[in-house]
């Protein structure tokens, strides 16, 4: 599966054993993004959790952590309408293509 934006700072994938979030960094030399791992979960719930962990960890102010919950809130709800099973889905659907592609152009 690749990797799915949650927002600029975070991403995740997810494959048949766990979630994993993904921190989004930028090379300075080339400008160009790429994923770390920053944690492996069981479920994108799990997942979710952290994430709101990461992101207040350094904020101070009880009105941003405020804001912050809020703008996090709103995208765990789009997320929870497409569970991990429909993203396992798709991934295969896609995987399943690929492999009957190759398999006519042998």
């Amino acid at each position: 599966m690749k990797p799915e934006t949650i927002n600029e700072n975070w991403a995740f994938e997810a494959d048949e054993n766990c979630v994993t979030l993904l921190k989004i960094q930028t090379k300075q030399k080339t400008g160009e993004k790429y994923f770390r791992p920053a944690g492996y979960y069981v479920n994108i719930q799990q997942l979710f959790t952290a994430l709101v962990d990461k992101e207040i960890q350094n904020l101070e102010k009880l009105e941003l952590i405020s804001e912050k919950i809020e703008e996090l809130k709103a995208i765990i709800k789009k997320y929870m309408c497409t569970t991990c099973s429909e993203l396992f889905l798709k991934d295969f659907k896609d995987r399943s293509m690929s492999q009957q592609r190759a398999k006519k152009q042998k």
